[in-house]
């Protein structure tokens, strides 16, 4: 019975499937409104083929939104709920202006309650997703929103993939651009053009049967905007303990893999050649075609 649930879902998403892009890859997913509450955000449920995790952005109908749930992971689908970015902020971190897709709302409220902000509180929380660049978001760093300065007074990173901040309204200060939303100008040395982090995606199955070849590819994409990076290259390597595959070939963003003869599962690493620190990890399954 739970085969053909599957069965009937993956065919649904082929037929009813809307596009989506998912950390700026093109592809299709069921989306329906989230109507299990009456709310002020735009919340939608998402069930996609291609695997989904908490953090990630999806653009749909020309929103961005941010996977904020767990992830209900099926043989052969991914289900999440989404909810639409609302504020672009700005932040000066390691002395560059970086620009940030959010969620802010109420600090009382939290964010799966989805009432009203009150701004006259003094207290918001900031959700986005968590990156390289995010990470390095500390206390008492600031930001200019909706007319008002911002300072984070703390830092939550229990829910993997999402960053939360917690802030307090703030005075502004003489180094304070107001007009541009950027606090701290004095911070920036040697400014540069606003950006985001990057972000790999490997493109291609996650099974091998025993002696057959499979081809992967790379997509490198800025998070933020979601906007491909062609110039950007890439290494792979591949995590077999039981030897039971090899990478026979790798290059322009391709690498092909070998399978063996032998039942298990092995890791395909992706990295940026001049960043190893940005990655992409796909596991794979060697198994018979029986």
């Amino acid at each position: 019975m739970a085969r053909d649930i599957e069965t009937m879902l993956d065919f649904f998403i082929d037929e009813k499937g809307e596009k989506i892009k998912l950390n700026g890859i093109e592809d299709i997913a069921l989306i329906r409104d989230a109507m299990d509450k009456i709310n002020y955000y735009d919340d939608k449920i998402i069930r996609t083929k291609i695997k989904l995790e908490t953090g990630n952005v999806v653009e749909y109908q020309d929103d961005l939104y941010i996977v904020i749930s767990e992830i209900d992971q099926n043989q052969k689908s991914y289900r999440g709920r989404i909810r639409r970015i609302n504020y672009p902020i700005k932040i000066v971190v390691d002395e560059e202006i970086c620009e940030f897709n959010t969620i802010i709302e109420g600090i009382s409220f939290g964010i799966d309650e989805g009432k009203f902000m009150n701004l006259q509180d003094g207290k918001i929380q900031v959700t986005l997703p968590a990156d390289i660049i995010s990470n390095r978001i500390g206390v008492d760093m600031r930001f200019i929103k909706m007319g008002t300065a911002w300072k984070v007074v703390g830092v939550d990173k229990s829910k993997l993939g999402l960053i939360t901040l917690y802030c307090e309204k703030d005075s502004f200060g003489v180094n304070d651009d107001k007009e541009n939303e950027i606090a701290d100008k004095d911070k920036i040395v040697d400014p540069v053009e606003i950006h985001g982090n990057y972000n790999i995606t490997i493109n291609g199955s996650d099974m091998i049967y025993y002696g057959r070849e499979r081809e992967f590819t790379a997509t490198v994409t800025i998070v933020d905007t979601g906007e491909v990076v062609e110039d950007k290259e890439v290494i792979w390597s591949l995590d077999a303990p039981n030897n039971n595959a090899a990478i026979i070939s790798q290059e322009d963003g391709k690498c092909v893999v070998l399978g063996g003869n032998t039942y298990g599962k092995v890791n395909l690493k992706c990295e940026l050649v001049d960043d190893g620190e940005i990655y992409s990890i796909k596991e794979i399954t060697i198994r018979s075609i029986l």
